[in-house]
């Protein structure tokens, strides 16, 4: 079986990446060997189907269809004179001729597949997991994907056909883990003052307590304004600020991603996890996987999680920032004992979100399409 799998860029990681491997108009890469650069660097490495982790490109052709650099040289290397980054992807898809397009960006790429059909034996999978209120329906792809099992039952009423599929581990996580991690409690993540003002709130009261431990947080946000008189042509000229507040401003740190972000979880005894507005019904998100896999004691919300995460034995939980702050003593004092109680339950989890076992929950939910 051979899949095209294509993710988006996330912007803020790009500079960071290119200017971490000393990427530049110069450099003489050719483009296998820049999409094996990006795919070790381990963007969105727990979505990323073990095919083309192992660089088996015959089998999962993996690419992030809109950063430029990476598919300017595949359309120069194969004689396509464009730098229309659809059209780049359509020929991508007509060369490989894949038995199943893999789609993880179908809420952001314009209608790719109504404006550029695929031919009709190419299975359309979609992954959708923006956790809001209602899910994009996404009724021209055959197969529906998310973490978010709610999703489910909505997808089901609608006789669209979905699966659940959770992130994963990656085996290279196992070598970056630390016998006596240095920072006691770390937390990364998007910051965006109305989908995350759950989180939000929690990071700010966490921060308070920066001075007491060696807290890092690394946060991404841009600076967000409301006016004070609402009224035309006066709105930009009296507005005050609204976010970041007081602590995120002063004690967040620059975004981390990819490899530079699995080592710094590593060296974390803890990690922080908080989720949107709209996680209310199911917890789940990349920090389950990559705390875990990088050897960091997850603190995560109470909640239902994906089967085999048990609070108390692979994470532990807390309903309010308030009892998380109470506790934060007692777990800086307790980590030795807390991670060798739990190592065997993280492991465990390990094993059951392994990434072969990711590819083979992929293979089976299309196989049952295409049967």
């Amino acid at each position: 079986m051979r899949v095209y799998q294509t993710i988006h860029k996330y912007r803020p990681h790009i500079p960071l990446f290119e200017a971490r491997h000393g990427i530049s108009d110069d450099s003489q890469l050719s483009f296998a060997e820049l999409q094996a650069l990006i795919i070790q660097d381990g963007y969105a490495a727990a979505y990323i189907l073990e095919p083309a982790l192992h660089g088996k490109t015959d089998e999962v052709f993996y690419t992030i269809w809109d950063y430029e650099r990476l598919q300017f040289l595949w359309a120069k290397e194969h004689g396509l004179n464009t730098t229309d980054l659809n059209l780049i992807k359509k020929a991508q898809i007509d060369w490989f001729k894949p038995d199943v397009f893999y789609n993880m960006s179908a809420f952001r790429d314009d209608q790719f597949i109504q404006r550029y059909p695929l031919p009709k034996n190419v299975l359309k999978v979609s992954w959708f997991g923006v956790v809001q209120a209602w899910p994009e329906m996404h009724e021209d792809y055959d197969i529906r994907l998310t973490l978010h099992k709610p999703y489910l039952e909505i997808w089901k009423q609608k006789n669209l056909t979905s699966y659940e599929m959770q992130p994963s581990f990656c085996d290279y996580w196992d070598s970056l883990r630390k016998p006596e991690p240095q920072i006691d409690f770390m937390a990364y993540g998007q910051c965006v003052s109305g989908f995350f003002s759950h989180r939000n709130a929690i990071f700010e009261e966490m921060l308070k307590h920066h001075d007491e431990y060696d807290m890092q947080f690394y946060l991404q946000y841009k600076e967000e304004f409301a006016p004070l008189i609402n009224v035309k042509f006066l709105r930009r000229i009296t507005r005050r600020r609204v976010f970041p507040t007081p602590n995120i401003e002063k004690y967040a740190r620059e975004p981390l991603y990819g490899s530079t972000l699995y080592e710094k979880v590593a060296n974390s005894k803890y990690t922080v996890n908080a989720y949107g507005n709209f996680n209310t019904h199911f917890k789940s998100n990349m920090r389950l996987f990559e705390a875990i896999g990088c050897g960091s004691i997850l603190l995560s919300e109470n909640g239902p999680y994906p089967d085999g995460f048990v609070e108390g034995e692979n994470y532990i939980g807390y309903d309010t920032v308030g009892q998380l702050i109470k506790r934060l003593l007692e777990l800086q004092a307790n980590y030795p004992q807390l991670r060798k109680e739990m190592e065997p339950h993280m492991d465990r989890v390990r094993k059951q979100y392994s990434k072969h076992n990711q590819w083979l929950r992929f293979c089976e939910v299309v196989q049952k399409q295409i049967v």
